[in-house]
């Protein structure tokens, strides 16, 4: 057991540190003031594409594509030690970072050879591209076999056309959605199934005809890429875009949303972070009663608190890092899934305890734009749901609870 970055993982970081100086020289607050003014933007204008191309030219948006394109090749450990540090010193740049290290990711975990060879070079040559995942719908969310395996939840369909598939549905909350060159869309395709069995997933291009964008949501938390509501209406896509097998679409997602889901919570640990050392340099540099009151009794053990916190979110992290990068076959699924759904409320929880005991430190100063306290408030309790509310997943980490292997058990 190595609880050491290795080489590349230092250098990456330290890289990263000095690009966030360079480019985002106010700092992580003035990063997510400056996209939450855009918060009410339209589709394309929201995006900070100046900071995209600037994360391109860097080497990071593209440090999860496979070598053999061009890319860095990433594991997840790497991709989540770069999100973290991108989000602690660049604030919401790390957000737009982690979009292109997750999409990466997720690519190279669910295309086949033939897919990849023609995607990933789209996104090596183009610096803006984007991809989104349309999964969720109204009455269809993270989970569509909760709490029962029925045929009936998810209303997006496809059938075989010869040998194009043909999608007509609804999607809900799809994060990218109106500005994506490249979506991964969900939908059954055996309506006498349950979803486990009935679902599948299929590429669609921009562009591609019976696309509709029917609405962003109105979003409270600062959010660079639009979240839409997409309408698909006898959209034709070659058979060669099916991902896996059909039918077989909700268990082969997994090869892609594991290593997803952990680099949002880097950005989370990262943010964390930046907002304790904010809290733990005021309570050092504040004097009250002739003593800083780091000293005081009631602040001190806070601040310390908060650090044990972040840190431990951050070990379990990168516990399902190392699980994806050393361990992971189709035996270890289970066991991995567990990980996975212990992790996400464990994270989330862990923030929301971070906001309450920054806000006692920082007192009147936490309710301030000159302290990072409301971005962090923002973000976690807008994205509480992200990759399933706390409680969600702790049913979910339940049902699993006899593939749970303790640290040195295995």
């Amino acid at each position: 057991m190595d609880f050491q970055l290795n080489e590349e993982q230092k250098s990456l970081k330290a890289l990263a540190r000095e690009f966030c100086k360079r480019e985002f020289p106010g700092g992580p607050v003035s990063t997510w003031r400056e996209m939450m003014a855009k918060r009410y933007m339209g589709s394309r204008e929201r995006v900070p594409w100046v900071w995209i191309r600037k994360l391109y030219d860097a080497g990071f948006k593209e440090l999860t594509v496979p070598e053999k394109y061009g890319g860095g090749g990433a594991g997840a450990l790497t991709a989540f030690v770069v999100a973290e540090e991108l989000t602690r010193c660049g604030g919401a740049a790390g957000m737009v970072a982690r979009q292109f290290l997750a999409s990466g990711e997720y690519l190279a975990g669910i295309a086949n050879e033939q897919q990849q060879d023609e995607f990933f070079p789209q996104e090596m040559k183009n610096p803006e591209f984007i991809f989104a995942s349309a999964q969720s719908e109204e009455e269809a969310f993270g989970d569509v076999i909760f709490p029962y395996d029925g045929p009936g939840v998810m209303k997006t369909f496809a059938y075989r056309d010869g040998n194009e598939w043909v999608i007509n549905g609804e999607k809900q909350w799809c994060t990218g959605g109106a500005v994506a060159d490249l979506m991964v869309v969900h939908a059954r395709t055996d309506k006498n199934t349950p979803i486990s069995r009935g679902q599948s997933m299929f590429f669609v291009p921009r562009g591609t005809p019976g696309v509709t964008v029917v609405r962003d949501n109105d979003i409270f938390c600062p959010h660079f890429l639009p979240n839409s509501v997409l309408h698909f209406e006898n959209v034709r896509v070659p058979a060669r875009y099916l991902v896996g097998e059909e039918n077989q679409g909700w268990g082969f997602m997994w090869r892609g949303v594991f290593r997803q889901a952990l680099c949002l919570y880097a950005t989370d640990i990262g943010q964390a972070q930046a907002l304790f050392e904010f809290v733990r340099d005021y309570a050092k540099q504040r004097i009250a009663g002739g003593r800083p009151i780091i000293e005081h009794g009631n602040v001190g053990p806070a601040v310390a608190e908060m650090g044990i916190t972040i840190e431990a979110a951050r070990l379990l992290c990168y516990r399902g890092c190392e699980r994806l990068d050393r361990r992971y076959a189709e035996k270890d699924k289970q066991e991995l899934a567990f990980v996975m759904d212990a992790t996400r409320p464990f994270v989330i929880q862990s923030m929301v305890r971070v906001c309450q005991l920054a806000a006692e430190v920082l007192s009147g100063l936490g309710s301030t734009r000159e302290a990072p306290l409301e971005a962090f408030l923002l973000r976690t309790y807008g994205m509480y749901h992200g990759e399933g509310t706390p409680v969600f997943r702790l049913y979910k980490a339940a049902r699993r609870i006899d593939d749970f292997i303790p640290t040195g058990y295995d």
